[in-house]
């Protein structure tokens, strides 16, 4: 053990680099997907000013023309209205971001009959909104009716971690709308899925995107383009994290194996003596398992507990590229030891087979 320490070492010291440049790849892939879902819960979404109406109903005759071009099928649409604003409603002296819906548009969208006072609001649950009892607007004061754990609509604005945005519905004709001067503000929001063959959906969401530009005055946002201009912006280092990957997977199993392969050799000899001197194939045998064993999982339990100890500095490169999520970098270091584990574990087997066939013959 003393002689094979330096190469322990090496091991160990690319184990650990296997394992950290994994888990960096996996996570910023997790960690790309997991800011696709949380920017967009549909599809395709679509906003443009309300006074803008007959471009809305352009791109939606072009929707309904185009759709069954490319085979695919509009599913949980919802339409509303609302608009976006800064103000600060909790009296925390900061801007809390926040869109407002009205109750009219929710009733429509949820076949309800809820009403709310002209001084009535009702926000969407979240860590804070759950112990407001009232908001403020220009030194006016409402009072909190309920929260709702979900709307119907797209809320991934909740999930910001640029800006504090909040969920309001008021009645259009309130007092908090008034202050807003939300009637003649009025922004009109499609959200829908689409469903369809996956290139078909892509193809469809561009065809959208295109006829919106063309037409003007109507923003389009879809998930596919967006997972695209992702890939974009990451694809160079996912391609550059899994070919290090491969390498330093290459050159620890290498390392390891011609390094058992060569002390084969040296202690063939040592095994033909201590057999001559009464020593059994059996106590060989038990002998050559615990010494292989000691020379791989050694070095393996290092690299693992060096893997734990460097997850924080993963997170916070992923947080740099992709996004700030523990729990994404925990599960790609797991998940990234367990390939590792397995990989390691053929190249023992198939090490140690060839180092019993040296010492024995």
């Amino acid at each position: 053990m003393k002689q094979n320490a330096v190469g322990l070492s090496n091991i160990a010291v690319l184990s650990t680099a296997t394992l950290i440049v994994l888990t960096t790849t996996i996570s910023l892939y997790l960690g790309v997907n997991t800011m696709l879902n949380n920017s967009f819960q549909f599809d395709v979404s679509i906003t443009n000013p309300a006074e803008n109406g007959s471009e809305q109903q352009q791109l939606q005759a072009f929707i309904d023309k185009t759709k069954a071009r490319y085979d695919v099928e509009i599913t949980k649409a919802a339409s509303y209205q609302g608009g976006q604003f800064a103000a600060d409603l909790t009296g925390d002296g900061k801007d809390d971001f926040f869109l407002i819906l009205p109750l009219e548009d929710l009733n429509k969208l949820t076949n309800e009959n809820i009403s709310l006072a002209s001084d009535e609001v009702m926000l969407l649950k979240d860590k804070e909104s759950a112990t407001l009892q009232s908001i403020s607007l220009d030194n006016k004061s409402f009072q909190v009716k309920a929260t709702v754990d979900e709307l119907p609509i797209d809320t991934s604005l909740a999930d910001n971690t640029d800006a504090n945005w909040m969920y309001v519905i008021a009645p259009l004709t309130g007092e908090f709308a008034q202050k807003l001067n939300l009637e003649n503000s009025l922004t009109i929001y499609q959200d829908f899925n689409v469903q369809g063959d996956t290139d078909a959906v892509h193809d469809f969401s561009h065809a959208v995107a295109t006829k919106a530009q063309a037409i003007g005055n109507v923003d389009v946002e879809a998930k596919s383009i967006y997972k695209e201009s992702l890939l974009v912006r990451f694809g160079g280092l996912l391609f550059l994290g899994i070919f290090i990957s491969a390498v330093l997977f290459v050159e620890t199993a290498l390392m390891i194996f011609y390094k058992q392969i060569s002390e084969g050799f040296d202690d063939r000899n040592r095994f033909a003596i201590m057999k001559k001197v009464g020593m059994s194939d059996k106590e060989i045998l038990k002998t050559i398992k615990k010494q292989t064993l000691i020379m791989f999982f050694a070095p393996l339990t290092i690299a693992l507990v060096h893997l734990g100890a460097g997850l924080p500095l993963v997170t916070k490169i992923i947080g740099i590229a992709a996004m700030d999520n523990w729990l994404v970098v925990a599960g790609s270091g797991i998940f990234a030891a367990i390939i590792f584990t397995v990989i390691y574990g053929v190249t023992y087997i198939f090490t140690e087979k060839n180092y019993k066939k040296i010492v024995k013959y």
